[in-house]
């Protein structure tokens, strides 16, 4: 299966953070995953990155157009180029088979935020995978439940989020 691991790639992330990223990655490799990310080789999103090539895993990044130059320090078995970040996000939810969501910033919450919309739209199978490492994303899911409670989410949109709290549970899932 071709994942879409979505974290942060801020390079001062924090190493329990990094950690996380890389046992996650550990375990997508050994089960024969291959990993899509967005060509960063900073913070969690490096840390993934290495893990699976250290692991020999396959690796493709979906790359930015202003970011191009971060391939020259990676091994990737394949790239694509997009122009802007909604083309970016597009070309990721289109090449991958799951998104894995893990805890990350800004960009972690547009990928959540866009791919949930484009699952809901299309009708897509395509599962979305938030990882909820220590409760990270418990504030989130709160006020996701409360836009339901308030009517503005249908109870569907909240069933398009799975949620794993570790690897036992990302296990289920997957397998």
């Amino acid at each position: 299966m071709r994942i879409y691991m979505s974290c942060s790639a801020y390079p001062n992330v924090k190493g329990e953070y990094k950690e996380l990223a890389s046992r996650v990655a550990t375990y997508l490799c050994h089960q024969g995953h291959k990993l899509i990310f967005t060509g960063s080789d900073e913070g969690m999103s490096g840390s993934s990155y290495m893990t699976f090539k250290y692991e020999e895993g396959k690796v493709k990044a979906i790359v930015l157009a202003s970011m191009i130059d971060t391939l020259k320090n990676l091994e990737v078995d394949a790239y694509e180029v997009a122009a802007n970040t909604f083309k970016q996000k597009e070309l990721l939810y289109e090449t991958s088979d799951a998104i894995l969501l893990l805890p990350g910033g800004i960009e972690t919450l547009a990928d959540l935020f866009s791919m949930l919309q484009e699952k809901e739209k299309s009708g897509s199978k395509k599962m979305i995978i938030l990882y909820n490492d220590n409760g990270f994303f418990t504030p989130l899911l709160e006020m996701i439940k409360k836009f339901y409670q308030k009517s503005m989410i249908s109870e569907e949109s909240l069933r398009h989020i799975k949620v794993v709290e570790n690897e036992v549970g990302l296990k289920r899932i997957l397998e």
